[in-house]
């Protein structure tokens, strides 16, 4: 039995780098992985790799709908989620007398807004208690949620 046996672990942008690494890590250690990314065929490529009942969900951390849906087939599959690992993220690398409004804002939707909004959405499956939308939400159980932001590619 690993560390993580009978976890419920989310990694976004699971489908290569570090976030890969750390799916099959959590497989490896006995955990339920989902992942999810934007490309379809590196999410099926990734779902692969790791195995171990992995399932991957392909969207858009930018898209708030897509934490939605992450978090609906948590629920559905799984009932709750016990580890949420946020590396899904962006670096365009450009020097910043030359980035453009556009660019920042991809830039931001993927890094801040995705992270946020994905971490806002997630929590709610971390076995929380059924309160209204305008009490304070606690959970019910401990949920570990891990921000990465690693990523980087040159644009030309």
């Amino acid at each position: 039995m690993g560390a993580l046996s009978g976890k419920i672990a989310v990694v976004t942008g699971g489908n290569s780098g570090i976030g890969l690494s750390a799916a099959k890590i959590f497989a490896a250690e006995g955990a339920q992985v989902v992942i999810t990314g934007r490309r379809r065929q590196a999410v099926e490529e990734a779902v692969a790799q790791i195995g171990a009942g992995a399932l991957g969900i392909q969207g858009n951390v930018a898209d708030v709908s897509h934490h939605d849906e992450v978090a609906q087939q948590i629920r559905q599959r799984f009932g709750a989620l016990d580890i949420y690992m946020a590396n899904a993220g962006i670096n365009t690398i450009t020097h910043s007398t030359d980035v453009s409004e556009a660019e920042y804002d991809a830039q931001f939707a993927v890094n801040t807004r995705g992270v946020f909004f994905g971490v806002q959405k997630l929590i709610l499956s971390c076995g929380m208690a059924a309160q209204s939308s305008s009490q304070a939400r606690w959970p019910a159980r401990r949920c570990w949620t891990v921000m990465l932001f690693t990523r980087a590619r040159r644009r030309p």
